[in-house]
Protein backbone atom coordinates (compact mmCIF):
# COMPACT_ATOMS: atom_id res chain seq x y z
CA UNK A 1 0.00 0.00 0.00
CA UNK A 2 2.93 2.32 0.71
CA UNK A 3 4.19 1.89 -2.88
CA UNK A 4 0.72 2.58 -4.32
CA UNK A 5 0.39 5.72 -2.21
CA UNK A 6 3.86 6.92 -3.28
CA UNK A 7 2.75 7.31 -6.91
CA UNK A 8 2.06 10.94 -7.79
CA UNK A 9 -1.73 11.24 -7.84
CA UNK A 10 -3.62 14.42 -8.68
CA UNK A 11 -6.33 15.53 -6.29
CA UNK A 12 -9.81 14.70 -7.67
CA UNK A 13 -12.46 17.36 -8.18
CA UNK A 14 -14.65 16.00 -5.40
CA UNK A 15 -11.90 16.96 -2.92
CA UNK A 16 -11.61 20.59 -4.00
CA UNK A 17 -13.41 21.74 -0.87
CA UNK A 18 -11.12 19.69 1.39
CA UNK A 19 -7.88 21.08 2.71
CA UNK A 20 -4.65 20.59 0.80
CA UNK A 21 -3.33 18.33 3.53
CA UNK A 22 -6.42 16.09 3.54
CA UNK A 23 -5.39 12.52 2.61
CA UNK A 24 -6.77 10.96 -0.54
CA UNK A 25 -9.45 8.32 0.06
CA UNK A 26 -7.97 4.83 0.05
CA UNK A 27 -10.64 3.67 -2.44
CA UNK A 28 -9.62 6.41 -4.91
CA UNK A 29 -5.92 5.51 -4.56
CA UNK A 30 -6.57 1.77 -5.08
CA UNK A 31 -8.98 2.33 -8.01
CA UNK A 32 -6.43 4.58 -9.71
CA UNK A 33 -3.65 2.05 -9.22
CA UNK A 34 -5.79 -0.81 -10.59
CA UNK A 35 -6.66 1.36 -13.59
CA UNK A 36 -2.96 1.97 -14.24
CA UNK A 37 -2.10 -1.72 -13.89
CA UNK A 38 -5.02 -2.66 -16.16
CA UNK A 39 -3.78 -0.34 -18.91
CA UNK A 40 -0.25 -1.75 -18.78
CA UNK A 41 -1.44 -5.36 -18.84
CA UNK A 42 -4.08 -4.89 -21.56
CA UNK A 43 -1.76 -2.99 -23.90
CA UNK A 44 1.02 -5.52 -23.33
CA UNK A 45 -1.11 -8.65 -23.81
CA UNK A 46 -2.65 -7.02 -26.89
CA UNK A 47 0.48 -7.76 -28.95
CA UNK A 48 0.34 -11.58 -28.92
CA UNK A 49 -3.43 -11.36 -29.36
CA UNK A 50 -2.91 -9.28 -32.51
CA UNK A 51 -0.56 -12.04 -33.66
CA UNK A 52 -3.37 -14.58 -33.18
CA UNK A 53 -5.75 -12.27 -35.10
CA UNK A 54 -3.60 -12.57 -38.23
CA UNK A 55 -4.69 -16.21 -38.47
CA UNK A 56 -8.13 -14.89 -39.44
CA UNK A 57 -7.50 -11.39 -40.85
CA UNK A 58 -5.11 -9.80 -43.27
CA UNK A 59 -3.13 -7.09 -41.42
CA UNK A 60 -4.70 -4.18 -43.31
CA UNK A 61 -8.30 -5.30 -42.85
CA UNK A 62 -7.65 -5.98 -39.18
CA UNK A 63 -6.32 -2.46 -38.58
CA UNK A 64 -9.27 -0.92 -40.41
CA UNK A 65 -11.92 -2.91 -38.54
CA UNK A 66 -10.13 -2.50 -35.22
CA UNK A 67 -10.20 1.28 -35.38
CA UNK A 68 -13.78 1.33 -36.67
CA UNK A 69 -14.87 -0.71 -33.64
CA UNK A 70 -12.83 1.51 -31.33
CA UNK A 71 -14.46 4.64 -32.74
CA UNK A 72 -17.95 3.19 -32.17
CA UNK A 73 -17.14 2.30 -28.55
CA UNK A 74 -15.77 5.76 -27.79
CA UNK A 75 -18.85 7.37 -29.35
CA UNK A 76 -21.02 5.22 -27.06
CA UNK A 77 -18.94 6.31 -24.04
CA UNK A 78 -19.27 9.97 -25.10
CA UNK A 79 -23.02 9.59 -25.42
CA UNK A 80 -23.22 7.98 -21.98
CA UNK A 81 -21.23 10.91 -20.56
CA UNK A 82 -23.67 13.35 -22.18
CA UNK A 83 -20.97 14.93 -24.37
CA UNK A 84 -22.27 13.74 -27.74
CA UNK A 85 -20.44 13.12 -31.00
CA UNK A 86 -19.66 16.26 -32.97
CA UNK A 87 -17.14 17.66 -35.42
CA UNK A 88 -13.82 18.74 -33.91
CA UNK A 89 -13.08 22.47 -33.66
CA UNK A 90 -11.60 23.90 -36.86
CA UNK A 91 -8.33 24.73 -35.08
CA UNK A 92 -7.87 21.07 -34.10
CA UNK A 93 -8.50 19.55 -37.54
CA UNK A 94 -4.85 19.61 -38.80
CA UNK A 95 -3.65 17.80 -35.69
CA UNK A 96 -6.59 15.39 -35.76
CA UNK A 97 -5.55 14.50 -39.31
CA UNK A 98 -1.90 14.07 -38.35
CA UNK A 99 -2.77 11.78 -35.45
CA UNK A 100 -5.20 9.75 -37.54
CA UNK A 101 -2.78 9.32 -40.44
CA UNK A 102 0.57 9.08 -38.64
CA UNK A 103 -0.21 7.63 -35.23
CA UNK A 104 -3.12 5.37 -36.08
CA UNK A 105 -2.93 4.45 -39.77
CA UNK A 106 0.86 4.43 -40.28
CA UNK A 107 1.93 3.21 -36.84
CA UNK A 108 -0.59 0.40 -36.55
CA UNK A 109 -0.58 -0.43 -40.27
CA UNK A 110 3.18 -0.98 -40.43
CA UNK A 111 3.48 -2.70 -37.05
CA UNK A 112 0.60 -5.09 -37.79
CA UNK A 113 2.16 -6.02 -41.14
CA UNK A 114 5.48 -6.56 -39.30
CA UNK A 115 3.74 -9.01 -36.96
CA UNK A 116 3.66 -11.43 -39.89
CA UNK A 117 7.42 -11.96 -39.65
CA UNK A 118 8.53 -10.55 -36.26
CA UNK A 119 7.55 -12.17 -32.94
CA UNK A 120 4.92 -10.23 -31.00
CA UNK A 121 7.14 -9.49 -28.00
CA UNK A 122 9.85 -7.97 -30.17
CA UNK A 123 7.21 -5.87 -31.96
CA UNK A 124 5.96 -4.51 -28.64
CA UNK A 125 9.42 -3.45 -27.49
CA UNK A 126 10.51 -1.85 -30.78
CA UNK A 127 7.32 0.17 -31.26
CA UNK A 128 7.78 1.68 -27.80
CA UNK A 129 11.19 3.08 -28.79
CA UNK A 130 9.24 6.16 -29.94
CA UNK A 131 10.60 8.49 -27.19
CA UNK A 132 14.12 7.83 -28.46
CA UNK A 133 13.29 8.93 -32.01
CA UNK A 134 11.52 11.99 -30.59
CA UNK A 135 14.83 13.00 -29.01
CA UNK A 136 16.58 12.49 -32.36
CA UNK A 137 14.00 14.57 -34.26
CA UNK A 138 14.11 17.33 -31.65
CA UNK A 139 17.89 17.45 -31.99
CA UNK A 140 18.11 17.24 -35.80
CA UNK A 141 15.07 19.17 -37.01
CA UNK A 142 13.87 21.38 -34.16
CA UNK A 143 17.37 22.38 -33.05
CA UNK A 144 16.39 21.73 -29.43
CA UNK A 145 19.09 20.75 -26.96
CA UNK A 146 18.04 17.65 -25.01
CA UNK A 147 19.56 16.91 -21.64
CA UNK A 148 22.70 14.77 -21.44
CA UNK A 149 20.63 11.85 -20.14
CA UNK A 150 18.27 12.03 -23.11
CA UNK A 151 21.21 12.27 -25.54
CA UNK A 152 22.66 9.11 -24.03
CA UNK A 153 19.39 7.38 -24.90
CA UNK A 154 20.31 7.45 -28.60
CA UNK A 155 23.52 5.34 -28.63
CA UNK A 156 22.15 3.05 -25.90
CA UNK A 157 19.03 2.39 -27.97
CA UNK A 158 20.99 1.71 -31.17
CA UNK A 159 23.16 -0.86 -29.37
CA UNK A 160 20.03 -2.33 -27.80
CA UNK A 161 18.26 -2.67 -31.16
CA UNK A 162 21.28 -4.46 -32.66
CA UNK A 163 21.35 -6.94 -29.77
CA UNK A 164 17.57 -7.25 -30.01
CA UNK A 165 17.90 -8.30 -33.66
CA UNK A 166 20.82 -10.64 -32.84
CA UNK A 167 19.05 -13.94 -33.60
CA UNK A 168 17.69 -12.78 -36.94
CA UNK A 169 20.94 -11.09 -37.92
CA UNK A 170 22.70 -14.42 -37.42
CA UNK A 171 20.06 -16.20 -39.50
CA UNK A 172 19.88 -13.63 -42.29
CA UNK A 173 22.01 -15.82 -44.53
CA UNK A 174 19.35 -18.48 -44.19
CA UNK A 175 16.65 -16.12 -45.36
CA UNK A 176 15.42 -14.63 -42.07
CA UNK A 177 13.38 -11.51 -42.97
CA UNK A 178 14.68 -8.27 -41.50
CA UNK A 179 12.25 -5.95 -43.29
CA UNK A 180 9.79 -6.39 -40.42
CA UNK A 181 12.21 -4.67 -38.04
CA UNK A 182 12.54 -1.80 -40.51
CA UNK A 183 8.76 -1.37 -40.61
CA UNK A 184 8.62 -1.28 -36.81
CA UNK A 185 11.29 1.42 -36.56
CA UNK A 186 9.54 3.50 -39.25
CA UNK A 187 6.28 3.03 -37.33
CA UNK A 188 7.94 4.24 -34.12
CA UNK A 189 9.28 7.31 -35.95
CA UNK A 190 5.81 8.07 -37.36
CA UNK A 191 4.38 7.89 -33.85
CA UNK A 192 7.12 10.19 -32.61
CA UNK A 193 6.48 12.75 -35.37
CA UNK A 194 2.79 12.70 -34.49
CA UNK A 195 3.56 13.31 -30.82
CA UNK A 196 5.82 16.25 -31.67
CA UNK A 197 3.10 17.83 -33.82
CA UNK A 198 0.54 17.38 -31.05
CA UNK A 199 2.91 18.78 -28.42
CA UNK A 200 3.13 22.04 -30.40
CA UNK A 201 -0.65 22.35 -30.59
CA UNK A 202 -3.03 23.90 -28.08
CA UNK A 203 -6.26 21.93 -28.12
CA UNK A 204 -9.56 23.76 -28.43
CA UNK A 205 -11.51 20.56 -27.79
CA UNK A 206 -10.77 17.60 -25.57
CA UNK A 207 -8.53 14.78 -26.78
CA UNK A 208 -11.22 12.23 -25.91
CA UNK A 209 -13.89 14.10 -27.90
CA UNK A 210 -11.86 13.99 -31.11
CA UNK A 211 -10.65 10.39 -30.65
CA UNK A 212 -13.45 8.85 -32.79
CA UNK A 213 -12.49 11.10 -35.70
CA UNK A 214 -8.83 10.18 -35.37
CA UNK A 215 -9.77 6.50 -35.47
CA UNK A 216 -12.13 6.92 -38.42
CA UNK A 217 -9.43 8.86 -40.31
CA UNK A 218 -7.28 5.73 -39.93
CA UNK A 219 -10.04 3.18 -40.45
CA UNK A 220 -11.66 4.42 -43.65
CA UNK A 221 -8.51 5.07 -45.76
CA UNK A 222 -7.08 1.77 -44.51
CA UNK A 223 -10.25 0.01 -45.71
CA UNK A 224 -9.65 1.44 -49.19
CA UNK A 225 -6.00 0.34 -49.11
CA UNK A 226 -7.01 -3.11 -47.83
CA UNK A 227 -9.64 -3.50 -50.56
CA UNK A 228 -7.08 -2.62 -53.25
CA UNK A 229 -4.33 -4.81 -51.76
CA UNK A 230 -6.24 -7.74 -50.28
CA UNK A 231 -9.58 -7.64 -52.06
CA UNK A 232 -13.02 -7.91 -50.53
CA UNK A 233 -13.18 -8.59 -46.77
CA UNK A 234 -15.47 -11.53 -47.54
CA UNK A 235 -12.53 -13.27 -49.18
CA UNK A 236 -9.74 -11.84 -47.03
CA UNK A 237 -11.22 -12.63 -43.60
CA UNK A 238 -11.93 -16.03 -42.08
CA UNK A 239 -15.10 -15.54 -40.04
CA UNK A 240 -14.48 -17.88 -37.11
CA UNK A 241 -14.21 -17.83 -33.31
CA UNK A 242 -10.61 -16.62 -33.49
CA UNK A 243 -11.70 -13.63 -35.58
CA UNK A 244 -14.42 -12.77 -33.07
CA UNK A 245 -12.48 -12.92 -29.82
CA UNK A 246 -9.28 -11.29 -31.07
CA UNK A 247 -11.20 -8.37 -32.59
CA UNK A 248 -13.28 -8.01 -29.42
CA UNK A 249 -10.13 -7.75 -27.32
CA UNK A 250 -8.08 -5.53 -29.62
CA UNK A 251 -10.87 -3.36 -31.06
CA UNK A 252 -13.12 -3.27 -28.01
CA UNK A 253 -10.93 -3.57 -24.94
CA UNK A 254 -7.49 -2.35 -26.07
CA UNK A 255 -8.58 0.37 -28.53
CA UNK A 256 -12.00 1.59 -27.38
CA UNK A 257 -11.93 1.06 -23.62
CA UNK A 258 -8.14 1.38 -23.56
CA UNK A 259 -8.21 4.91 -24.96
CA UNK A 260 -10.72 6.02 -22.31
CA UNK A 261 -8.62 4.34 -19.62
CA UNK A 262 -5.44 6.16 -20.70
CA UNK A 263 -7.27 9.51 -20.73
CA UNK A 264 -8.72 8.80 -17.28
CA UNK A 265 -5.30 7.77 -15.95
CA UNK A 266 -3.90 11.02 -17.36
CA UNK A 267 -6.48 12.91 -15.28
CA UNK A 268 -5.42 11.07 -12.14
CA UNK A 269 -1.63 10.76 -12.44
CA UNK A 270 1.17 13.14 -13.35
CA UNK A 271 2.54 12.85 -16.92
CA UNK A 272 5.84 11.48 -15.61
CA UNK A 273 4.13 8.74 -13.58
CA UNK A 274 1.92 7.75 -16.51
CA UNK A 275 4.85 7.74 -18.97
CA UNK A 276 6.98 5.56 -16.69
CA UNK A 277 4.08 3.16 -16.12
CA UNK A 278 3.39 2.88 -19.85
CA UNK A 279 7.03 1.85 -20.29
CA UNK A 280 6.07 -1.44 -18.63
CA UNK A 281 3.63 -2.30 -21.46
CA UNK A 282 6.32 -3.66 -23.81
CA UNK A 283 7.70 -5.71 -20.90
CA UNK A 284 4.30 -7.32 -20.43
CA UNK A 285 4.07 -7.70 -24.21
CA UNK A 286 7.35 -9.61 -24.32
CA UNK A 287 6.48 -11.83 -21.35
CA UNK A 288 2.94 -12.46 -22.62
CA UNK A 289 4.28 -13.41 -26.05
CA UNK A 290 6.71 -15.87 -24.49
CA UNK A 291 3.85 -17.48 -22.56
CA UNK A 292 1.08 -17.31 -25.18
CA UNK A 293 2.96 -17.85 -28.44
CA UNK A 294 6.08 -19.67 -27.27
CA UNK A 295 8.38 -16.84 -28.38
CA UNK A 296 11.95 -17.76 -27.55
CA UNK A 297 14.25 -15.07 -26.20
CA UNK A 298 18.01 -15.66 -26.19
CA UNK A 299 20.42 -13.96 -23.77
CA UNK A 300 21.58 -11.36 -26.37
CA UNK A 301 17.96 -10.51 -27.23
CA UNK A 302 17.10 -10.16 -23.54
CA UNK A 303 20.15 -7.93 -23.04
CA UNK A 304 19.05 -5.82 -26.02
CA UNK A 305 15.56 -5.50 -24.52
CA UNK A 306 17.04 -4.25 -21.24
CA UNK A 307 19.17 -1.67 -23.09
CA UNK A 308 16.13 -0.48 -25.06
CA UNK A 309 14.04 -0.11 -21.90
CA UNK A 310 16.86 1.83 -20.24
CA UNK A 311 17.13 4.13 -23.26
CA UNK A 312 13.34 4.70 -23.22
CA UNK A 313 13.54 5.60 -19.53
CA UNK A 314 16.35 8.04 -20.26
CA UNK A 315 14.36 9.58 -23.13
CA UNK A 316 11.17 10.22 -21.14
CA UNK A 317 12.85 11.53 -17.98
CA UNK A 318 14.67 14.82 -17.95
CA UNK A 319 17.51 15.70 -15.64
CA UNK A 320 16.78 17.90 -12.65
CA UNK A 321 19.04 20.56 -14.13
CA UNK A 322 19.01 21.49 -17.78
CA UNK A 323 17.50 19.76 -20.75
CA UNK A 324 14.17 20.24 -22.46
CA UNK A 325 10.97 18.91 -20.96
CA UNK A 326 9.69 15.60 -22.27
CA UNK A 327 6.40 15.47 -24.11
CA UNK A 328 3.46 15.34 -21.74
CA UNK A 329 -0.04 14.00 -21.86
CA UNK A 330 -2.93 16.37 -21.53
CA UNK A 331 -5.71 18.38 -23.09
CA UNK A 332 -3.57 21.31 -24.13
CA UNK A 333 -0.01 21.47 -25.26
CA UNK A 334 0.78 17.84 -24.58
CA UNK A 335 1.06 14.59 -26.43
CA UNK A 336 -2.28 12.92 -27.02
CA UNK A 337 -2.79 9.61 -25.21
CA UNK A 338 -2.71 6.54 -27.39
CA UNK A 339 -3.15 2.82 -27.35
CA UNK A 340 -1.19 0.30 -29.44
Amino acid sequence: MKFISSLELKRPQFMESAGKDAPLPASYVIQSFLLLVGIVVILGVNWPIMKFALDSYTPLWFVSIRFFMGAIIIVVILMAMGRGFRLPPREDIPVVLSVGLLQNLTLMGLSTVALNVVPAGRCAVLVYTTPIWIVAMQLLFLKERPSAARLWALPVSVIGVLFFMYDDLRAVAGGAPLWGYGLLLIAACAWGLSMILVSKHKWKGGSFDVAPWQMLIASLPMAVIAFIWDGSPLGAITFDWNAAWTLSFTGGLATGFGFWAVVEAGRRYSPETLSNAMMLSPVFGLVASMIMTGERVSVPVLFGAVLILVSIWLAINRQKRGGNTPLKTGKTGGAKPTVV
